[in-house]
């Protein structure tokens, strides 16, 4: 599954350049369903009693809210550095809100939302996806629970009719246009998740090995980025049968497409396998690690400096700088996150000793 992870993880990076709108909504037709999937499949909650319930669901959304608090933190503390680099530029709109720097007043406004789960420092404009998926991982857990302690209907049926249940709260989100940032997405990606535990335990048993499926799962993905488009950061989708059927042919040629990588090419499985491994790094940094080309680009006369605040790489129509925006937003994020994560072990070491 790392494999495809890897290129799912590559997709997202290529999602956040300045690409063709064609190629952009049929990667976000799948992607981010994709990757429910591949957490599903690795989905292990332990439900025999409340208290190992609890731990177990800790564990797992433990190390990614962690992930998420540090790092939507260090943004919003370099936020107003930022602004003076010219990373940023005041009175511009991203992600649908306009930003400027923060005064004290801000910062623990901006602080306290973090904390609760609501941040959104431009710079970490993905991590929503940690918080939609601890909150998918926390309703599965009290879902799982539910079932295996009562005694009234047979226990795989109701777990398929409270999934349902949970994807259908997320189905009304989007038809109604009721806006519950990281919970209606959650609701809807339930189901991707749940297909993949499903997956891991044998209840479904899909090969993905048939060359003409995944053809027909590439065609069909075709076809439906011409009639639709997804958004889950916002639950944006047509119908619940479009997410479905998107999300059935972007699963399946992805683990299908990993799975011939992996049988004839060696070396692309081997760094794919390498990115997939280390999805957390790009998911955190590859927004960061654009403004490096930026800053390429400015240098070699190709911007101005004023266009280094854009968010989306901006590749000006050509290979090579898409190719530039598409390795730093892997192999630099990877660099910065090991250099990151070794400062802020050793800070941890210094503080430790201090309160000894």
């Amino acid at each position: 599954m790392n494999v495809a992870r890897g290129i799912l993880i590559s997709l997202v990076v290529i999602g956040h350049i300045d690409i063709p709108t064609y190629i952009s909504r049929f990667i976000y037709l799948f992607h981010i369903a994709a990757l429910f999937f591949i957490s599903g499949y690795f989905s292990t909650i332990d439900v025999t009693s409340w208290r190992t319930s609890c731990v177990s669901c800790f564990k797992r959304v433990g190390k990614l809210y962690l992930y998420y608090l540090t790092y939507e933190v260090l943004f919003l503390l370099f936020k107003n550095l930022f602004f003076k680099l010219g990373f940023y530029a005041e009175g511009v709109v991203y992600g649908g809100k306009m930003i400027h720097p923060d005064t004290w007043c801000d910062l623990a406004i901006n602080f306290a939302l973090i904390v609760i789960g609501m941040g959104r420092e431009v710079m970490a404009s993905a991590f929503w996806y940690f918080i939609s998926l601890i909150f998918t991982i926390v309703i599965f857990t009290f879902i799982r629970f539910v079932v295996v302690r009562q005694s009234l209907i047979k226990p795989e049926r109701l777990e398929l009719l409270l999934i349902f249940f949970v994807f259908s709260l997320g189905c009304v989100c989007n038809h109604w246009n009721i806006y519950l940032p990281r919970i209606a997405p959650a609701c809807t990606l339930i189901l991707p998740f749940y297909w993949g535990y499903l997956q891991a335990g044998g209840r479904i048993n899909l090969k993905f090995n048939n060359l003409i499926v995944l053809l027909l799962s590439f065609i069909g993905l075709v076809i439906l980025s011409n009639y639709g488009s997804i958004s889950m950061n916002a639950n944006m989708f047509p119908n619940a049968f479009f997410f479905v059927l998107a999300t059935f042919c972007g699963v399946y040629m992805t683990i299908g497409g990993a799975k011939l990588i992996e049988i004839h090419f060696g070396t692309i499985t081997n760094v794919f396998r390498y990115i997939g491994r280390r999805s957390v790094a790009v998911m955190i940094f590859h927004i960061f690690s654009f403004k490096m080309v930026f800053l390429l680009q400015y240098v070699m006369g190709e911007i101005p400096y004023s266009a280094v605040s854009q968010l989306l790489g901006n590749p000006n129509g050509s290979l090579l700088w898409f190719l530039l925006f598409l390795l730093s937003g892997i192999y630099f994020s990877i660099f910065l996150f090991r250099g990151v994560e070794k400062l802020l072990s050793v800070l941890g070491k210094q503080i430790k000793n201090v309160l000894k």
